[in-house]
């Protein structure tokens, strides 16, 4: 629910429960309460606006997997699309766009180390920028106008044929 008021808000309560009907009233009254509770949601004028949102950490077996991976997959296609009708002139153009790098290594490669530290890097890189963003933002009573997203996915695949991950 944190997600969706945060990409789709400011949302009406019967807004939500349009989104998501298969909860149902009562159940979304339960969680929007918990989130206005704890501060990760308000509301304003009778809409539920949500100034950020940080992704709780998540594995495949706890209930923020489905926001997460909802999140990216959201991230990805939105990047698509925007890149695809973008106008080289505008001045945001730059900051529109995919790449996909991929390193080819083994045990021992002399750039093993360090490009696998780069991953871990960028990430905490990126942690760090959207803390300081929503703790300014925060404090702040001005309404975004913009929402910059970036997408960084990371994997590391054996190809040693017995399948195990390194």
């Amino acid at each position: 629910m944190w997600l969706t008021i945060y990409k789709h808000g400011p949302l009406t309560p019967a807004a939500l429960v349009e989104r998501h009907r298969r909860m149902g009233p009562d159940a979304l009254e339960q969680v929007t309460s918990r989130l206005r509770a704890d501060g990760r949601v308000s509301l304003a004028a009778g809409q539920l606006v949500a100034r950020h949102y940080a992704a709780p950490l998540a594995t495949p077996k706890s209930p923020a997997w489905g926001a997460a991976v909802c999140d990216h997959f959201e991230a990805v296609v939105t990047t698509l699309c925007r890149a695809l009708v973008k106008d080289p002139a505008h001045p945001w153009s730059r900051a529109t766009g995919g790449s996909t790098f991929s390193f080819d290594l083994w045990p021992g490669h002399p750039h093993e180390a360090r490009v696998l530290a780069f991953l871990e890097h960028m990430r905490a890189e990126w942690s760090a920028l959207a803390r300081e963003a929503t703790a300014f933002n925060d404090a702040t009573a001005t309404t975004a106008t913009m929402r910059a997203t970036l997408y960084f996915g990371e994997h590391v695949v054996a190809s040693d044929p017995s399948g195990e991950h390194p």
